[in-house]
């Protein structure tokens, strides 16, 4: 409250100068500051790109000018890749995200600000591509951006299309991160009493805004791990089809570059209940993945390999079955999108070769010894789907630190 106090004291020594000397002139101030937002993320991250040095201006801005500022608005974007309604919530929560942010570092009234959410950043893409000609096939690509008779739809749709998808790849990768941001604009006033025989030019200046209403945007890539910043993330995940049947399972997911990943499953259910139902079930699976837009969100195809072996008892009627060795290869396709600001959904199909040797056993009448079959151990093969799964995936972001 203190600092209220003395800015109005400020204001009536300028009104009590202004009656002995002449009118006050007010001029009206502004600074603006922007921060920027991972992929489909509405989180205010300080370790993305440069955030950090971003968020310890606006703390030191905020904090010696609280108690002047007027007003702030709060507008932010997403980058039009995804669909238009997943960008249009992404937007709103971005702000939503921001605004807590000035609101935690700001002594200011909440009637004091406004969020302005913005939807699909296509007039930033535009700014972006014209200074980046190295975009393949730039000349269509500004005649797209350009065309005001096409939706943006048909726009995403045409840019998608170019060089065989290779530019809208490279888009993604190169100018989309500097699209997904938000921008603050603080205003204030500033007063000034003439003094007789000097010039006007005494005035306050204000700071330098560093952008303007909406941000110049450049082509920015994600900060490398060499230097120390963010190093993508890893996901882990498990299969909630499985969970259900009991076999208890996780995936542990590394992306490596934007496009290709590693995912490491591992299936595991060891239960029995007495000794007429067990499940002893053990499958290690590596898979390379190639994602179409970015890891870990969007359409992907992957290559995989599986190796186990189980033991499943299912009462007397069924008996048992021992599988010593089992093992898979096959290809998976599936489709990831985010369920909530930390969570996505992954879900994949996967078919190719399996093969299994098992054994069918059969108890006897006091469930003491287990006889089997006398025909002895098959073979079982197929060629077809091996695989389905609803996913649950938790990206976590790390650090790497730079080699020093």
């Amino acid at each position: 409250m203190r600092r209220y106090w003395t800015a109005l004291l400020l204001t009536l020594v300028c009104a009590v100068n202004a009656a002995g000397q002449g009118s006050v002139v007010t001029r009206r101030l502004e600074r603006d500051f922007t921060f920027f937002y991972r992929l489909n993320g509405t989180v205010l991250d300080s370790t993305y790109m440069d955030n950090a040095q971003r968020m310890e201006d606006a703390r030191q801005f905020f904090s010696a000018k609280a108690p002047t500022i007027s007003w702030v608005t709060v507008s932010g974007w997403a980058s039009p890749e995804g669909s238009y309604r997943v960008n249009s919530r992404l937007a709103g929560q971005r702000v939503e995200s921001t605004r807590d942010f000035i609101l935690g570092i700001a002594d200011i009234s909440p009637q004091r600000l406004s969020v302005n959410p913005r939807d699909e950043n296509w007039d930033g893409l535009l700014d972006a591509a014209v200074g980046f000609d190295v975009v393949p096939g730039h000349s269509l690509v500004l005649d797209i951006l350009r065309n005001n008779e096409l939706t943006y739809f048909d726009k995403k749709e045409r840019l998608k299309e170019l060089e065989g998808g290779k530019t809208f790849r490279f888009i993604t990768e190169k100018l989309m991160p500097s699209l997904r941001y938000t921008h603050v604009v603080a205003s204030w006033n500033s007063y000034l009493v003439p003094v007789p025989g000097k010039p006007y030019s005494v005035a306050l200046q204000s700071p330098v805004p560093e952008r303007l209403m909406r941000p110049a945007v450049q082509a920015i890539q994600p900060a490398p791990a060499e230097d120390g910043s963010l190093f993508s993330c890893i996901a882990l995940k498990t299969n909630a089809l499985y969970d259900a049947l009991t076999i208890l399972n996780y995936s542990v997911e590394l992306p490596i570059g934007n496009h290709f990943s590693v995912a490491w499953d591992h299936y595991f259910p060891w239960w029995h209940v007495g000794n007429k139902f067990s499940m002893q079930y053990l499958t290690l699976a590596l898979e390379g993945r190639w994602w179409f837009s970015q890891c870990l969100t969007g359409h992907f195809i992957g290559l995989y390999g599986l190796w186990g072996r189980t033991d499943i008892q299912v009462g007397r009627a069924v008996g048992g079955y021992q599988v010593p060795t089992m093992w898979s290869t096959g290809l998976r396709y599936g489709y990831a999108f985010p369920i909530s600001d930390n969570w996505n959904m992954e879900l994949s199909v996967a078919a190719g070769y399996a093969r299994l040797e098992y054994q069918h056993y059969t108890p006897s009448d006091d469930w003491s010894l287990l006889w089997k079959d006398p025909a002895g151990p098959q073979i079982l093969s197929w060629l077809g789907p091996t695989n389905i799964a609803v996913s649950f995936v938790r990206p976590i972001a790390f650090k790497k630190k730079s080699a020093r």
